[in-house]
């Protein structure tokens, strides 16, 4: 309930009882012309420890009113740079990269300080924090901007950002944002290209008394349309069982992708979509360990889960190995995703991003895991992530609350200004 009126307080107080809660923000270069541009509706979830112990949960929207100030339009030596500050010490930051033809976004970094009591409060650590994510998606044409309506989620840590109504726009010509939109997987599943088309005309022979007349070959060849980057297609969900003996322990269902760099400098990275039916699984249960390897062709990826007060089960760790193209090896065995009740199955429908590594991304798509206490070779009542629940649908009620007070406090100061007017003219 505290974090519904967090969310209350920052819907009336950041984004305003009469503004919309999306942000527009351009950035100038040295002519004055519109270099970058972004605008968006960004919505914050980050868990914290309060003072006394306890793990709370703040919820906030990016304002429509934040700084550009230390934006960077990029020139032959850098890249441009979109930072968004606003509050008491909180910026949003997104690195641009590019080559000749294309370019996208390369690390998305968020600064949230706990100092600032009306978002973060009786928390117990004080001080500035800092996450980053390094962001894979398909190169946009250079004179494109990336267009996203659909909901686009990033987990980073304990830092939920949930993106929507998405344009931005960098390495902009003559200062003049571009009509022509990328639009993101979400919205546009897959995307084709026309095939070139050769049609000829027969050859026609007309003959008259002495006279033969021959049309020549005639070969008409359609344009061939501009390259479109394809979209990354999403993965396919596979459903994953260990089993101890002929008893199941341990049951999965989930899209699986990795996004990863083999060279250190994260100059090319990758993407992979675990497939199914070329996928073997193994792995191993136990009373406060349980384990998922899934191994196909030569990559292999083990989801590592634990216990912890011997209520709570999550994903402590995850290790990947794969051999070609180059030796590629990525372990982190002190994470805290995917928390649940022992008993229970951990759920979430929606997009999730996870950092790893520097250098390894996980993505899941229509998660659903549960690695103890499995019975009847069945999930068990599901707990989902905040990114399925209803919370919401509290951002259109919080505004209309927000807006009836505000009209109802007018007309309450109009009733009491009327009747004081009227004590100057009553009869003696």
């Amino acid at each position: 309930m505290k974090s519904y009126k967090n969310l209350l307080l920052l819907i009336v107080m950041g984004c305003g009882v009469l503004q919309s809660c999306a942000m527009r923000a351009e950035v100038y270069d040295n002519n004055n012309k519109t270099c970058l541009y972004g605008n968006m509706e960004l919505q914050f979830t980050i868990k914290y420890e309060t003072i006394d112990k306890n793990v709370s949960t703040s919820v906030f929207l990016l304002p429509n009113n934040v700084s550009t100030t230390g934006s960077t339009c990029g020139d032959n030596t850098t890249e441009p740079l979109l930072k968004l500050g606003f509050g008491n010490g909180h910026s949003f930051t997104v690195n641009f990269t590019h080559n000749q033809t294309v370019y996208h976004v390369d690390v998305i970094t968020f600064v949230y300080n706990t100092n600032d009591s009306s978002i973060f409060p009786n928390a117990s650590a004080k001080g500035v924090f800092t996450v980053a994510s390094k962001v894979t998606m398909p190169g946009l044409p250079m004179d494109n901007y990336y267009k996203c309506v659909n909901p686009e989620i990033l987990i980073i840590n304990n830092v939920t950002m949930k993106f929507s109504n998405v344009s931005v726009q960098a390495y902009i010509k003559d200062g003049n944002v571009s009509k022509q939109a990328f639009e993101c997987s979400a919205d546009t599943p897959t995307t084709t290209l026309a095939p070139n088309v050769t049609t000829s005309a027969p050859n026609v022979t007309t003959s008259a008394p002495n006279v033969t007349t021959s049309a020549p070959n005639v070969t008409t060849v359609a344009p061939t349309p501009t390259p479109v980057p394809t979209p990354i297609p999403k993965p396919e969900v596979g459903n994953y069982v260990v089993k101890t003996g002929n008893v199941t322990c341990l049951l999965a269902d989930m899209g699986l992708q990795l996004n990863f760099s083999i060279t250190k400098n994260q100059s090319d990275w990758k993407v992979i979509n675990i497939v199914p039916n070329d996928t073997s699984t193994s792995g191993t249960c136990g009373i406060d360990t349980s384990s998922l390897k899934l191994q196909e062709k030569q990559m292999m990826v083990e989801l590592v889960f634990a216990v912890k007060n011997s209520t709570k089960f999550y994903l402590k760790g995850v290790n990947v190995n794969h051999t070609i193209p180059g030796q590629f090896a990525e372990s982190n065995n002190s994470l805290e995703y995917w928390e649940a009740s022992v008993g229970s199955s951990y759920m979430c429908n929606k997009n999730q991003n996870f950092k790893i590594t520097d250098n390894l991304f996980l993505t899941t798509l229509d998660l659903r895991v549960q690695p103890f206490n499995v019975t009847d070779n069945k999930f068990s009542t599901a707990e989902e992530c905040f990114l399925d629940s209803d919370l919401s649908f509290l951002v259109p009620i919080a505004v209309g609350v927000a807006l009836g007070f505000l009209i109802l406090l007018v007309l309450i100061s109009y009733i009491i200004g009327r009747k004081k007017s009227h004590t100057g003219y009553q009869s003696v």
